[in-house]
């Protein structure tokens, strides 16, 4: 077992009831269970998928939360089994347009995109070994669209691309997302952002606002944002430079308008962050000579950054 899952599992980390009721579930088990109950095959069928449903909120969560231990892989992909069942994502998207809702319903469409990437991943895998598959996505992109609806009209109304619009959507569907495993949604957001900038131009600060709404996830983003390393847009193409740079405009501007607890927090964040990469020799240049902004722009920054450097000069190196 690795560190980080011993240290999940000294956390009292442990897949949900739920979730491994999920996981075991089949058609099979739940007719000889239940078959007195039901009416006929139609409504045996629709008691099944209900069931599936009742489970689905807690398997959300351990996916969302926790689908990258090696613990949970197991779990994961017998609950994926159940998921990508085309006749119980063609159930769920009629329920859904007749009204239905369900506990994490939001948080749906990151699991919906996990089991896209691995069946691409999978398709290209075996491509690269002279095999063809080809499994068949579009009912799933469908019901996450569907859940998504609202916020991709929001989206379309802001002049943002559909494609665009719907990976990021699909990455931080709602901003609670943010409250596990922070660094990895935003990495995999601007990842897939910097995917898009090399064919259409991205407007970041619109798409950003939709997606979150407090301070708070803002300076995590911002904080991101500003740790990237410098060298990464040695091979990036003209379109995916303006991105990189309309970032860094962006976020030196929405930090010079929050209040200055927390540009320093996220500051000093910065700082911690690169003191410890330094002590592992892992440190590098990163997004921006933050001393070199000018003071006439930005004179809150200025001042949180003056105020961290005189507290401990060791730490001007990382501006």
């Amino acid at each position: 077992m690795s560190k980080k899952n011993e240290k999940q599992k000294t956390r009292g980390f442990k897949i949900p009831e739920d979730a491994r009721k999920l996981a075991k579930l089949t058609m099979k088990k739940f007719k000889k269970e239940n078959d007195e109950y039901y009416d006929g095959k139609k409504e045996l069928k629709k008691g099944y998928y209900y069931q599936i449903l009742d489970y689905l909120p807690a398997s959300i969560q351990l996916i969302v939360r926790y689908g990258h231990l090696n613990d949970v892989q197991e779990t994961k992909s017998a609950i994926y089994d159940k998921l990508t069942d085309l006749d119980f994502v063609k159930f769920l998207k009629k329920e859904i347009k007749n009204g239905l809702e369900f506990d994490n319903m939001e948080l749906f469409p990151n699991v919906i995109y996990d089991i896209i990437k691995s069946a691409k991943k999978a398709m290209e895998d075996d491509r690269a070994n002279g095999e063809e598959s080809e499994y068949d996505l579009d009912d799933l992109i469908e019901l996450s669209e569907l859940i998504l609806k609202k916020k991709l009209k929001k989206m379309s109304k802001e002049h943002i691309d559909e494609k665009v619009a719907f990976d990021a959507l699909s990455i931080i569907p709602t901003p609670i997302i943010l409250k596990k495993s922070q660094a990895y949604h935003i990495r995999s957001l601007f990842n897939v952002l910097y995917e898009h900038a090399k064919r259409v131009e991205i407007d970041f600060g619109k798409l950003i606002k939709i997606l979150l709404k407090d301070d708070e996830q803002l300076g995590a983003v911002i904080t991101f944002a500003l740790l990237e390393r410098k060298e990464k847009i040695v091979n990036f193409t003209d379109g995916q430079k303006k991105l990189f740079n309309d970032i860094t405009e962006f976020c030196f501007k929405e930090l010079e308008d929050m209040k200055k607890d927390d540009i320093y927090k996220v500051l000093k964040y910065y700082t911690d962050v690169r003191k410890r990469d330094e002590s592992q020799n892992k440190d590098t240049n990163r997004r921006y000579y933050i001393s070199s902004l000018p003071e006439s722009d930005y004179p809150k920054i200025i001042k949180v950054v003056e105020r961290i450097c005189n507290s401990n000069e060791n730490l001007k190196k990382y501006f």
